[in-house]
C-alpha cells in the first residue's frame, strides 16, 4: 500500500466522507462496523483516525449529531418526541430523554418550553 494511504493522504477514504455521509442523515441506523467499511478501513483504525480528527469516539460524535437534530425539530416543529426520537435514529422516546438528561440536564419538554417552540398537536 502507498504510504499517502496508509497515513490518510489523499482520495476519498478515511473519518471526513463517512462523517459528512453521517451530518446529511443522522438518523441513518449505520454502525462503527459499517462506517469503517464505507471509509475502506478496519474498525479499529476507523475508531482511532476518527477520534484523532474529530476528537471523540464516532459512537459520541454520533450521539451529538442526532441530540443536535432532535434539538432543532424540537425547536422548529410540533412533533411528539416518539416522532422526533425515531426521526433522529433514537429509536424511542426513553433514549431520547436519556440522551437530553445526560448532554442538557433537562427533557425534550422542557428544552422545548425553554425555547419558546410549538406544542406538540393531541388527538382529542
Amino acid at each position: 500500500m502507498p504510504p499517502e494511504r496508509r497515513r490518510g493522504g489523499g482520495g476519498s477514504s478515511g473519518p471526513g466522507p463517512v462523517r459528512t455521509r453521517s451530518r446529511a442523515s443522522p438518523g441513518a441506523a449505520i454502525g462503527v462496523l459499517r462506517r469503517a467499511g464505507h471509509a475502506h478501513m478496519s474498525v479499529r483504525t476507523f475508531t482511532r483516525r476518527f477520534r484523532g480528527e474529530v476528537g471523540s469516539s464516532p459512537q459520541k460524535w454520533l450521539a451529538q449529531r442526532r441530540l443536535a437534530h432532535a434539538r432543532l425539530l424540537l425547536e422548529s416543529t410540533d412533533l411528539s418526541v416518539a416522532r422526533i426520537a425515531a426521526a433522529c435514529g433514537l429509536g424511542d422516546p426513553v433514549a431520547l430523554r436519556k440522551h437530553f438528561n445526560t448532554y442538557l440536564g433537562l427533557s425534550p419538554l422542557a428544552y422545548r418550553r425553554a425555547h419558546n417552540a410549538p406544542e406538540p398537536m393531541t388527538a382529542r
